[in-house]
Parts: C-alpha cells; structure tokens; sequence
C-alpha cells in the first residue's frame, strides 16, 4: 500500500495504524529415514518418487512437480532447480521459481538417483519429461495432490508419532557426514 501511495495510485494508505496477529511458532520434526520409506510405500506408486525428492533433495512442492529428468547431472549427482508448476487459470503449467534465490542446484543422494531412474524406466519417460505427472500425462496441481495423494498416505500414520529422538539423530547423522 505504501508503493501505492508512493506511485500516486492512492492519496493515503488504508493500512495505517493496524496490528497484525502474532504468528506462533512452527515446530520442525524430521522424519527418519524410515518413515520417509514407509510414506513413500503408502503412495500411489507413480507418486512415492516425491516423498523422496522432498525429504533426499529438500525440492519443495511445485519443484517436485515440475523436475524433469534433463535436469538432472548424472555426472555430479546434482539436481538444477529452475523450473516449477504454478497454476494459472485453473490448469498447472511450468514456470520459473517465484525468485532469482530459489534458482539453485542441489546434490542428489544416491537413494534418490536410483528412485528417478527406477521410476523413469517404469513408466518409459523420455529424456526430457517432468518426472511425475497424472496418469491422464497432465502436470499436478498442488490442491488435488495435497487433497486426494498427501492428505490420505499420512493419515495412515505410519509416522504420525514422531520421537523426539529423530531429530538429534538425523542432527548426529549430518554432524557425522560433515565432520570429516
């Protein structure tokens, strides 16, 4: 509103004086690696291969959904993070992040190379095909995987009663691997 009344579109901005709600606090808990596995194995199978990308290679959503394999540097185990899906008009498309920082590289772990390529073979991609679509070939939208995917592979609760431990032991876990 400010940039508004800066750029002459209003005299006075309309937001003076107004308090905003207190966010809380969110509490983080790590999965373990197990139940990074036993939540991939309650999806859909064409679908399992996000659980991984976000938990191994930390993509969010809309970059899961929009990871193509020529993306992907076999070489260096890297993932090129340049491309998401957004919705516009009601259909999902593939767009560049919302900015320049989010535009990065990340390593691949093992685990989750031979995840994408098992699921690049089982269902025949081509070379440079977003990994996870609909079975109708279509990109995902966010609302329908969160509703009809995410929402119900959690309510299994196979990893619903997180303990306390497993974030000191994935902390351990990277201490370890970065202390050498």
């Amino acid at each position: 509103m400010r940039g508004a009344v800066r750029d002459g579109y209003i005299r006075k901005t309309p937001c003076a004086d107004i308090q905003l709600p207190e966010v809380g606090k969110t509490t983080v808990r790590l999965l373990t690696p197990a139940q990074v596995l036993a939540l991939a194995d309650v999806m859909p199978a064409r679908y399992a291969l996000l659980v991984l990308l976000g938990a191994g290679a930390g993509l969010r959503q809309g970059e899961a959904f929009g990871l193509a394999l020529d993306r992907i540097d076999l070489d260096k185990d890297m993932i090129t993070v340049d491309q998401q899906v957004i919705v516009v008009d009601r259909h999902p498309v593939l767009a560049l992040p919302k900015t320049s920082s989010s535009l990065r590289d990340v390593p691949m772990p093992r685990f989750v190379r031979r995840a994408v390529w098992a699921h690049a073979d089982e269902l025949g991609l081509a070379d440079d095909a977003v990994l996870c679509r609909t079975p109708r070939g279509t990109l995902l939208r966010r609302d329908y995987y969160n509703r009809n995917l995410w929402k119900p592979a959690i309510a299994v609760d196979l990893y619903g009663h997180l303990v306390p431990e497993a974030s000191s032991r994935a902390r351990d876990a990277l201490d370890k691997a970065f202390g050498a």
